[in-house]
């Protein structure tokens, strides 16, 4: 009897949608038996006494889906730029902002670890200038050094002077550098923020051909020993403190340097030599610095590897 009773209610319900709809209980079996594909919004409500017509719009839509190439998950994995990600059987290619972001993290130095091949690269878009300076040998220190061109200035191109010390092959060979960057242009491009007479072609505000490469100058004391740490005083920052991998701290004025950076002329002839050696340890250190607090303008804190610190007194 059950049996019997759903038989009769299905023949009734596939009768009713023949009525309302219009459309023949055979067109519904090729609806959705066949093709299995519902209909579109723009087909909803479609009455056509020809149930041919929609039959063959079931078979194009299969043989279409039929000509799409199938990528497998060996082939994805294998070349994955080069194939989309698969979104109603249709390829979508990411956009090279979503491919660049999906593959650049930042590093986390004792936590990640670098793979075969892959090597470090900073993001130029996280630094608004950046310019690359190299030098005969590499410094393990260098501080920048105050000057008199004003406070927080924000107009470009800015220029700043600083001091490095070398690792050098051979103890005499060493250096202590005091560099002068001018010319010093933004480097990242901001349309709502542009260069204020610059120009990526070369031209200067006149529409004259200009040069805005940086310009780097410097000057250099010889530095017996590797510089370990360099430091400029804040308060006078022409008086800078050298530790030496020989042991020894070393305290130089490099005020005529700097002024010849600015205007070339003959240096004295003492220049270069330190005004200040401290002679008291019995290692080599690399902690060092100057009292910033008031009333402690000259004093000098240095520590050795043996745990010595030593406390300086102007």
């Amino acid at each position: 009897m059950a049996q019997r009773k759903r038989k009769r209610d299905d023949a009734m319900e596939e009768e009713d949608g023949a009525d309302e709809s219009g459309t023949s209980s055979k067109y519904v079996q090729r609806e959705y038996g066949q093709s299995r594909h519902a209909l579109s919004d723009e087909h909803e409500g479609f009455e056509d006494t020809h149930p041919d017509d929609v039959t063959l719009m079931a078979e194009e839509s299969i043989e279409a889906e039929e000509e799409q190439p199938e990528v497998t998950l060996d082939d994805f994995m294998a070349n994955p730029e080069g194939h989309g990600m698969l979104v109603g059987g249709a390829m979508e290619e990411e956009s090279e902002e979503e491919q660049r972001a999906q593959g650049t993290r930042v590093f986390r130095p004792g936590v990640d670890r670098l793979q075969e091949g892959e090597v470090l690269d900073y993001d130029a878009s996280s630094y608004i200038m950046l310019h690359a300076l190299n030098v005969e040998w590499p410094c393990l220190s260098f501080d920048v050094i105050q000057d008199t061109l004003g406070f927080s200035r924000a107009s470009y191109p800015h220029t700043m002077y600083w001091v490095a010390g070398t690792q050098a092959d051979r103890q005499d060979n060493n250096r202590l550098y005091i560099i002068k960057g001018s010319q010093l242009h933004k480097t990242i491009e901001d349309e709502d923020d542009p260069v204020e007479g610059f120009d990526p072609d070369g031209k200067d505000e006149a529409g004259e051909e200009g040069d805005d490469d940086p310009v780097v100058d410097f000057r250099y004391i010889h530095h017996h020993g590797t510089v370990n740490r360099v430091r400029s005083m804040p308060q006078h920052s022409n008086v800078v403190a050298t530790w030496s991998d020989t042991g020894v701290v070393q305290v130089f004025d490099v005020a005529p340097f700097l002024a010849n950076l600015d205007q070339p002329t003959r240096l004295p002839k003492k220049s270069g030599k330190p005004v200040q050696r401290c002679d008291a340890h019995t290692d080599e250190g690399y902690a060092l610095d100057w009292a910033r607090c008031p009333g402690a303008e000259g004093r000098l804190v240095s520590g050795d590897c043996a745990g010595a610190i030593h406390l300086w007194e102007p």
